[in-house]
């Protein structure tokens, strides 16, 4: 089972996913909020799997999900068996919202209602700039899939629009490849959170979830399998959080 570490209002492990919400106790969350590997690397599945994170052999480079190295089936599965580990976890009518490519969205979205979900909506984070590349549209948001347990739904004081609009951190100031800015994470956990309650992400890659949930007054879990995140986490959370400096 998961060692978790207590640091103030942020619990930190280093852990599978689907063992970390397993090791929590029943209905002790209001709210999942996580950035699962997006499969992103190409447009179709051979596309995926030969991406610039796997080898000739097929060994992932620098992470098992390195260069979005999964296949669409793959996350899938992962994503399912991580709504049917939260769903112990979660209190009657709280949320899962779950990051995801637009490509995924087909697929990922009855997976995840198939595990007794209800999708509510697609939450667009909206960067305010486009991405890189030569096409003719460069993309220049991401999606939210917002579901939630059976029960009337667990809320937070604050309502948000299904587009959060929000600078990318900034190289220079990022503690991960794909951190999230608290401009949106924050408005998430004040609309899916009630004042005092628990948040979770089991993909926590730098922690900046639990930047959020301590800013806004809720308590977090947070986990991750790789021993280099969780060390940033520890160390960014061995001191009171501060929030970060990309936030007017």
């Amino acid at each position: 089972m998961p060692e978790w570490t207590h640091l103030g209002a942020v619990s930190v492990a280093r852990a599978d996913a689907l063992d970390a919400l397993a090791s929590l106790p029943a209905a002790s969350l209001h709210a999942i909020i996580t950035d699962p590997p997006y499969c992103a690397g190409g447009s179709t599945e051979a596309a995926r799997q030969s991406s610039r994170g796997m080898t000739r052999t097929g060994q992932a480079v620098g992470g098992w999900f390195q260069g979005d190295a999964m296949t669409t089936f793959g996350l899938c599965w992962l994503m399912r068996s991580l709504a049917l580990a939260a769903g112990r976890a979660l209190v009657p009518g709280g949320s899962l919202a779950a990051f995801g490519d637009w490509r995924m969205v087909p697929g990922l979205a009855p997976a995840l209602e198939s595990a007794g979900y209800r999708w509510r909506a697609t939450v667009i984070w909206d960067k305010l700039s486009p991405g890189q590349g030569t096409a003719g549209v460069r993309p220049r948001h991401e999606t939210i899939l917002w579901l939630t347990r059976p029960g009337p739904v667990v809320r937070g004081p604050r309502t948000i629009g299904t587009v959060i609009p929000a600078r990318r951190v900034t190289p220079a100031t990022r503690r991960h490849p794909t951190e999230k800015p608290q401009d949106l994470l924050v408005p998430l956990v004040e609309a899916l959170v009630p004042e005092g309650g628990a948040v979770a992400d089991p993909f926590a890659g730098s922690g900046s979830l639990g930047c959020a949930a301590v800013s806004a007054g809720r308590r977090a879990w947070l986990s991750d399998g790789d021993p280099t995140h969780v060390a940033t986490m520890l160390d960014r959370f061995s001191e009171p959080p501060q929030m970060p400096s990309d936030r007017p």
